[in-house]
């Protein structure tokens, strides 16, 4: 049977028994199985609120019941409520300590959480105590591809297809396990299978999509990203893909900015990136005028007042110990090479701030640093791809820019805790922004990540167990992007 034929007969018994529940309550609103029931069946049809409310009336009425427990724990998941969702699988293990959907079922939520250890181990036992499910063998396959573990990945996408051959979260994870291992025209094979199966399935038309770029065919990946977009239009991967398909390679030049629009004439110059330790301030790079560091000025990133600031040459000293000493300060929170330009700037005139409307960036350049690029090698995890630079305030963490790899699975950032700059799994941003350390790799502490002579090598890995030092692991390549063609088959390759 064609699998929407199966869907549409699956969602017509769905609705079969909520109607058969329904009868059921009419003899009695308590009855604990028939809530459960009907919620259960309204789970399945994404009528997620409404199924809580139904496994919420069974367990008041019956606070042991396992599959009502289970049932609202799955749909709290649904909700993104993953830590309510445990509580709820937790307590229906204890009635229940081998009820291998429910391990399943919390298994799924942990991995939400970035709990991949733990995750891991709930779906094993339930696959070992002999459960078969298309699901329980897919999602174990994921955590094995988000853990590095792209052989034994496969392993249990092709247990999962064996028993449910559509199955398209299988297909599109078999198809990025093979792409990490550089199998890529079996990896679009298990992509083309999942999009003749779901053509509008934006996840798998980003896989596609980048497996594409991986292989120099720029115009076939931007035409998968801009398909993706059409049918999810805010879906941040896409849209994150599509802008670095459509950039163009150019060398790692020094960062310029020009202010203007200020009273004090000599402010109103171009500022020469300089990324030495001897010249960081609050470890980030600063801005000088002139095109040397006889400068009279320089732009600094204040962490006490979250913003940028002008300061004079003999301040510097001062300010890198803690002061805050400034004469031009920019809007708070805002990026120095933020797009639109910054404007808006405040201006010390011996006696108070003013502000000036117009004042502050002019332009930027050189024009081809629109955005860093560092290629990473020597791991063992899948981290041996290009990261490219963001600098929007959602993805900052610790006041510093950060650098994804292009399928959004791993991200670069600095941390504050160890001065050294760490690669994390997309799934723990939100966990880092708030202060956290959670990392899969790591780089000697202190050291820049854009450092040139020599590249910065000799970082650490986790293992899964233990950090393992390679010695010759970490940055291979660096590079910048600029803007090009959105003409299809004139964008250039995102590739150094």
């Amino acid at each position: 049977m064609p699998p929407q034929q199966q869907a549409r007969g699956q969602k017509r018994d769905f609705y079969r028994r909520i109607r058969q529940a329904d009868e059921d309550l009419g003899d009695d609103p308590l009855d604990a199985s028939a809530l459960q029931k009907r919620g259960e069946a309204k789970r399945k049809l994404g009528l997620i609120p409404e199924a809580v409310l139904d496994f919420d009336a069974a367990l008041a009425a019956d606070s042991k019941n396992v599959l009502a427990l289970a049932g609202r724990g799955s749909a709290k998941r649904k909700l993104g409520q993953e830590r309510e969702a445990i509580k709820d699988f937790d307590a229906a293990l204890l009635l229940d300590p081998a009820n291998a959907l429910v391990l399943v079922g919390r298994g799924a939520a942990r991995r939400q959480l970035g709990q991949l250890p733990e995750a891991s181990a709930d779906v094993s036992k339930a696959i070992a105590s002999g459960l078969q499910s298309a699901w329980a063998f897919q999602l174990r396959g994921e955590i094995q591809r988000k853990l590095g573990s792209q052989e034994k990945a496969i392993i249990d996408f092709n247990m999962a297809l064996a028993s449910q051959p559509h199955y398209v979260p299988a297909l599109a994870g078999r198809g990025a396990a093979k792409r990490a291992l550089g199998r890529h025209k079996e990896a679009l094979q298990d992509f083309n299978a999942a999009i003749a199966l779901e053509p509008k399935n934006t996840s798998v038309l980003v896989g596609r999509g980048n497996t594409f770029l991986d292989l120099g065919s720029a115009s076939e990946a931007i035409a998968d990203f801009e398909a993706a977009l059409r049918h999810e239009p805010q879906d941040t991967c896409a849209q994150w893909s599509l802008t670095v398909a459509t950039q163009k390679e150019g060398p790692l030049l020094a960062r310029s900015v020009t202010m203007n629009g200020f009273l004090a004439e000599p402010l109103n110059t171009k500022y020469v990136e300089r990324r030495e330790t001897e010249f960081r301030v609050n470890n980030l790079e600063t801005y000088w005028s002139g095109e040397t560091t006889d400068g009279q000025f320089f732009l600094y990133w204040c962490k006490k007042e979250c913003r940028w600031k002008g300061s004079r040459t003999k301040a510097l000293q001062k300010i890198r110990e803690g002061g805050s000493s400034g004469i031009l300060g920019a809007p708070v929170g805002m990026d120095i090479f933020a797009s639109p330009l910054i404007v808006g700037w405040h201006e010390w005139d011996g006696s108070d701030w003013a502000k000036h409307a117009d004042a502050g960036v002019t332009s930027i350049g050189p024009a081809v640093a629109v955005s860093r690029a560092v290629v990473l090698s020597g791991f063992s995890n899948p981290l041996n791809v290009q990261y490219i630079e963001q600098r929007l305030s959602k993805f900052m963490v610790n006041c510093h820019e950060t650098y994804w790899s292009i399928d959004c699975e791993f991200f670069i950032f600095w941390c504050s805790k160890e001065l050294r700059w760490k690669v994390s799994l997309a799934d723990d941003l939100d966990y880092n922004r708030k202060g956290g350390s959670k990392a899969i790799a790591a780089a000697p502490a202190s050291e820049d990540i854009l450092r040139q002579l020599p590249l910065l090598t000799g970082w650490h890995e986790w293992d899964g167990e233990a950090w393992m030092k390679r010695e010759t692991a970490g940055v291979s390549q660096l590079g910048a992007f600029s803007k090009a063609s959105r003409q299809r088959g004139q964008a250039g390759v995102p590739q150094l």
